[in-house]
């Protein structure tokens, strides 16, 4: 399979700047417009023999995915979407963390730019109270029979204010640091980030996580797929990724699952 013609339109000064010695780890692929940068790579991976590192990123896409189904709005000049294909050495029962620690580098590329963020469980970006960025990874074999991980990204940088009526708060980074983000930059620093927490991704997350969540020891409810509603007070994750909810008649339980949904409960 041949990959399409390549319309690179970030500053390759500014991308490199931001990527620092771990340049040489990805080659970033660029295209103007894309379905789903996602989707576009899973079907380039089961053809192709991509190496580790290979990042596709777009200027737009028109129809990106997100978590529980959901459609992952993007725009042109005020969106930063991509995707990430990584091999992994671990088999996939045991990488069930791996989100959050995908999450926790995005945060921490946000915050040597100087943009105060924070992390909502599973896997969201939240500045103030809105979501500012999302995660959605698929683990799947490549053509070669190896075994990696498609990780998308999307990051809010200055979404048009009509955009924001989106099922959810939503934050744009523009509001966070009064400027929105160099995209190649910004780009730049998120990839060096993940590099280094997927070279050990089961290592040394759970701390630093935690320093981060908006809702620890905070009051929960999580709305699961069935229907029911649990409530209680978010009190740390494992490490096998899952929630720890200490329940109103004392016990601790831990919760998994993309389909569950948080919310924040403010009465005790």
């Amino acid at each position: 399979m041949l990959l399409p013609p390549e319309h690179r339109f970030l500053d390759d000064e500014a991308l490199h700047l931001g990527l620092g010695e771990a340049a040489r780890q990805f080659r970033v692929f660029q295209l103007e417009d894309v379905d789903s940068t996602q989707q576009m790579l899973r079907d380039w991976i089961r053809q192709e023999a991509l190496p580790s590192g290979f990042c596709l990123v777009a200027r737009q896409q028109r129809a990106g995915q997100g978590r529980r189904g959901r459609v992952w709005w993007s725009d042109a000049d005020a969106s930063l979407t991509f995707s990430l294909w990584w091999g992994l050495a671990d088999p996939p029962h045991a990488l069930s963390a791996l989100g959050l620690v995908v999450s926790l580098a995005l945060v921490e590329a946000l915050e040597k730019l100087g943009v105060d963020a924070g992390l909502k469980w599973p896997n969201d970006v939240m500045s103030g109270v809105g979501k500012a960025g999302g995660v959605l990874i698929h683990l799947m074999p490549s053509a070669q029979g190896t075994s990696g991980a498609v990780i998308g990204i999307g990051l809010n940088l200055s979404l048009p204010e009509p955009s924001l009526a989106i099922q959810q708060p939503v934050a744009r980074l523009v509001d966070a640091q009064g400027r929105a983000p160099d995209r190649a930059q910004l780009l730049g620093y998120v990839l060096a980030s993940l590099a280094r927490r997927l070279a050990s991704p089961r290592q040394d997350w759970e701390e630093d996580w935690l320093a981060r969540c908006v809702h620890h020891r905070q009051w929960v409810s999580l709305l699961q797929p069935d229907g029911t509603v649990v409530r209680g007070q978010s009190v740390g994750v494992a490490a096998s990724g899952g929630l720890l909810v200490r329940r109103e008649d004392g016990r601790t339980d831990c919760y998994h699952g993309g389909e569950i949904s948080l919310r924040y409960d403010t009465t005790p």
